[in-house]
C-alpha cells in the first residue's frame, strides 16, 4: 500500500490512479492521505496522526518532495521543518542550502527582533541537523576553530553561496535596499562568520568601491546610503577581527617570551666572554668552548624548561597567516576609507552622516590592523634569530599592510569641510555630531601629539566660531531646491523622488536621520554646541587622545568657561548666539574645562581665578599655607585677593558668575575653599 502527501487532494487523486493505471496494481492500493502543507507545522502533525492511525507499520518513508524546489513561499519556521524531516542529507547535498541559507541570512539581519530571532533559531536548527555542531574534541586542537559557532561553520561551509549573493547585493544595491542588513548579519555578531568570508570580499568590495568612485558617483548617487551602510558593516567587522587577531598576537609574544629571555642570556654571555674575530683566528678549539659555555647557560638557565616546550614550526605557521590576514584586512579597509572620506563634504546631510560613521569604523579597523605591528614583530624578531632560513619574509610587494598616520593625513581635509568649513556644507546637528565623533576618533588613533597642531590652526578656528556664533538660519526650501539641482538625474527626476520606503535602516529615504531642515536655527545652536563640548571633554578625558588638546586649551578655555559658568533661569536655551545657554549645555562645558585642566592647568588657572574674583563680593580661594615645623619661618603666600583685583568699573561679572568660576575651580582640584 501506498500513500501520498499532497497539499491539493484532487491533484493527488489523479495521480494516484494514473500510478494504479500504469502499473497495473488493484484499486486502492495507492492512496491519498489529507492534505500535507509542509510549510504548516500544524499540517503535518495532522498527516502524521491520519498515517499512524490507518498504518499498522511504516516500512519505507521517501523524502522526496522538494529535493530541487526553491523554497520562497515557506515561512522560516516551514524551512526549519523541511530540514529536520529531510535529515542530514537533504540539507547538505541537495538544493536546500544553496537556496534556503541567504533568505534566512536576510531575516537574521531584520531590525523586527522577532524575525531576526526566528531566523536565528531556525539557522540553528539547520546547523545542527546538517552536523555542523562539531563537539571540541573533533576540531583537531585547533581552539580557533572549536570557539566557532554551528551558525557560523554554516556559513563557512557554505561561503560561496554567501558570497556570491553578497556580490550580487553590492553589484546590484538598486534591487537590494536591505544590502546593509544582509551584510550586518553575515558579518555582525549574529553569525561570526565575518573570520572566514572576509577575505572572499576583498575582490567584491574593490569593484563596488570603483562603481562608487568620482567618475561613476553621480551616475550612482542614489544608492550611496545603501552602499556606504554595507562598507559600515565591512569596516565593523574588519575591525572586530583585528582586535582578534591582536590578542593572538599578543598571546604569541607571551609564548615565546621564555625562548626570547633564553636568547637574550645567551647573547649577553657570548659578548661578555667571547669576541667573534678571537673566535675565528683560534679556529675549532674556541668555537667547542663557545657551544660548551652556550649549553651551560641552557641548562643552569631558569627559562630552560618553559623554552624547551614552545612549538617553534607551530609560531612560526601561525605568524605568517596571521601577518598575511592582517595585511588584507587593512588594505581592504584602506580602500573603504579612501572611497568614503570625499563624501564627508556632500550636500545631502544624510550622506555625510553616513560616510562619517564609515570613516570612523575605517580609522578604528586600520588603528587595529596597525596596532598589530609591534607584537608581530616581535614574534618575528624572536624566531628569525633561531630559524634565519625557515622564516618567510614579513610582507611581500603586494602584501605591505596600510599604516594609520599617513591615512589620518589623507582624511583630514575632508573632515574639516564636514565641520562648519566656509565654502563646506551647511551645519545640521546630526551630521555634525558624526563629523566630531570622527575629529575623536582621530586623535584617540594618532595618539593626540599627530594632529596637535592641526587642532589649532584647522579645527579650532571653524569649532570656536560656531560657540560664538551659533549656527546661522539656513530657508529649508532653499536647501532642499539646492539639493535637487546639484542631484537632476538623467530622466529628469528629482532627488526626494522615487524613494523607497524600506531604505531608513540602512540606506539614506524617508528617514528623518540627518534631514533637519535648518528652519529653527536656536535649536540647532543648542545641540550643536552641546556635541562640541562633549568632544572637547571626551578627547581630554583620554589619555590617547588628550595631547591632540595641546596646542588649543589655552585658547579653548576662554570660548568655553562662559558656558560653564552661565546658565538660563527657565532651563532652555533663549533665542540667539548669545543667550545664557541651557543647564544641559553648562554641565558639559564644565566638563570641558575640567578636561582641558588637565591638558593646560595654567591657562585654565587663570581664565577661571580672574572670573572667580571679579566681584568685590564673590568669596575667593584661601591662599595655601605652610604648616608644621615646615613652615616655621617661612614667608607666606599673598591672598587671592592681591593676585586677582576686583575688575575696573564696566567690565565686573555677577556674583553667581564669580561663584561658579571658584566652585569650577575647586572641581578641577585649582583651589580650595576657607
Amino acid at each position: 500500500r501506498v500513500m501520498l502527501g499532497v497539499r491539493n487532494v484532487e491533484a493527488g487523486a489523479r495521480v494516484a490512479a494514473a500510478i494504479e493505471a500504469e502499473t497495473g496494481c488493484a484499486p486502492g492500493t495507492v492512496t491519498v492521505g489529507p492534505p500535507l502543507d509542509l510549510a504548516s507545522n500544524e499540517s503535518v502533525r495532522s498527516f502524521a496522526k491520519d498515517v499512524v492511525g490507518k498504518c499498522p507499520r511504516l516500512d519505507l518513508l521517501v523524502n522526496n518532495a522538494g529535493v530541487n524546489f526553491v523554497p520562497k513561499a515557506f515561512t522560516p519556521e516551514g524551512v526549519g521543518v523541511i530540514a529536520q524531516a529531510c535529515g542530514a542529507d537533504f540539507v547538505r547535498r541537495g538544493a536546500f542550502l544553496p537556496q534556503a541559507l541567504c533568505p534566512l541570512l536576510q531575516k537574521l539581519g531584520d531590525p523586527a527582533a522577532t524575525v531576526s530571532d526566528t531566523a536565528g533559531d531556525v539557522l540553528a536548527a539547520i546547523a545542527e541537523v546538517g552536523g555542523f555542531v562539531h563537539p571540541p574534541e573533533s576540531d583537531g586542537g585547533n581552539n580557533r576553530v572549536s570557539r566557532e559557532g554551528p551558525v557560523s561553520r554554516l556559513v563557512a561551509a557554505n561561503a560561496d553561496y554567501v558570497v556570491d549573493m553578497l556580490s550580487r547585493h553590492l553589484r546590484h544595491l538598486d534591487d537590494h535596499p536591505g544590502a546593509a542588513r544582509f551584510f550586518a548579519a553575515v558579518l555582525g555578531r549574529h553569525t561570526g562568520a565575518a573570520r572566514r568570508t572576509l577575505p572572499l570580499l576583498h575582490e567584491p568590495v574593490r569593484r563596488a568601491l570603483d562603481s562608487m568612485g568620482i567618475d561613476a558617483r553621480r551616475k550612482n548617487w542614489r544608492h550611496a546610503g545603501t552602499f556606504l551602510g554595507c562598507l559600515r558593516e565591512v569596516s565593523d567587522a574588519t575591525e572586530a577581527e583585528a582586535r582578534t587577531l591582536l590578542e593572538a598576537a599578543n598571546k604569541a609574544v607571551d609564548v615565546i617570551r621564555p625562548l626570547h629571555d633564553l636568547i637574550e642570556e645567551m647573547e649577553r654571555v657570548r659578548s661578555e666572554h667571547f669576541d667573534d674575530e678571537d673566535t675565528e683566528e683560534e679556529g675549532a678549539a674556541a668555537a667547542a668552548q663557545m657551544e660548551a659555555s652556550m649549553r651551560g647557560v641552557i641548562d643552569a638557565s631558569a627559562h630552560s624548561d618553559r623554552a624547551k616546550s614552545v612549538d617553534i614550526p607551530a609560531i612560526i605557521v601561525e605568524w605568517n597567516r596571521r601577518v598575511r590576514h592582517e595585511s588584507s584586512l587593512s588594505r581592504l579597509v584602506d580602500g573603504v576609507l579612501s572611497s568614503a572620506a570625499p563624501l564627508l563634504e556632500s550636500t545631502d546631510p544624510r550622506v555625510r552622516l553616513a560616510a562619517a560613521e564609515v570613516c570612523s569604523a575605517s580609522l578604528g579597523a586600520i588603528a587595529a590592523c596597525d596596532a598589530c605591528s609591534a607584537p608581530e614583530t616581535a614574534v618575528y624578531d624572536t624566531v628569525k634569530r633561531l630559524h634565519p632560513h625557515d622564516v618567510p619574509q614579513t610582507h611581500g610587494d603586494n602584501e605591505r599592510p596600510v599604516r594609520l598616520l599617513p591615512r589620518v593625513h589623507q582624511l583630514w581635509p575632508h573632515l574639516m569641510m564636514s565641520l562648519g568649513h566656509r565654502l563646506g556644507p551647511d551645519i545640521l546637528p546630526e551630521p555634525f555630531k558624526a563629523s566630531l565623533e570622527l575629529l575623536r576618533r582621530c586623535a584617540e588613533v594618532s595618539g593626540g601629539d599627530f594632529i596637535a597642531r592641526r587642532m589649532s590652526t584647522d579645527a579650532w578656528p571653524q569649532l570656536a566660531r560656531v560657540l560664538k556664533v551659533g549656527v546661522k538660519h539656513a530657508d529649508s526650501e532653499s536647501l532642499v531646491k539646492r539639493m535637487e539641482t546639484l542631484y537632476l538625474g538623467a530622466d529628469g527626476d528629482t532627488f526626494f523622488d522615487d524613494v523607497r520606503p524600506d531604505v531608513d535602516e540602512d540606506g539614506l529615504g524617508g528617514g528623518k536621520r540627518g534631514r533637519e531642515t535648518a528652519s529653527s536655527a536656536p535649536q540647532k545652536t543648542e545641540t550643536v554646541r552641546r556635541a562640541i563640548m562633549k568632544t572637547l571633554a571626551d578627547i581630554g578625558a583620554s589619555e590617547r587622545s588628550r595631547m591632540a588638546l595641546r596646542d588649543v586649551a589655552a585658547a579653548a578655555v576662554s570660548v568655553v568657561a562662559p558656558f560653564a559658568v552661565t546658565s538660563g533661569s527657565d532651563g532652555k536655551s533663549s533665542p540667539g548666539p548669545s543667550a545664557a545657554p541651557s543647564p544641559v549645555l553648562t554641565s558639559l562645558a564644565r566638563d570641558a574645562v575640567k578636561s582641558l585642566a588637565t591638558v593646560a592647568p595654567d591657562a585654565v588657572w587663570t581664565a577661571l581665578a580672574v572670573n572667580a574674583t571679579g566681584h568685590s563680593g564673590a568669596p575667593t580661594p584661601a591662599a595655601p599655607r605652610w604648616t608644621g615645623r615646615l613652615g616655621a619661618g617661612l614667608p607666606t603666600l599673598p591672598s587671592f585677593r592681591d593676585i586677582m583685583p576686583v575688575h575696573r568699573a564696566g567690565c565686573a561679572i555677577t556674583r553667581e558668575e564669580a561663584e561658579a568660576c571658584l566652585d569650577l575651580l575647586v572641581e578641577c582640584g585649582m583651589a580650595i575653599r576657607r
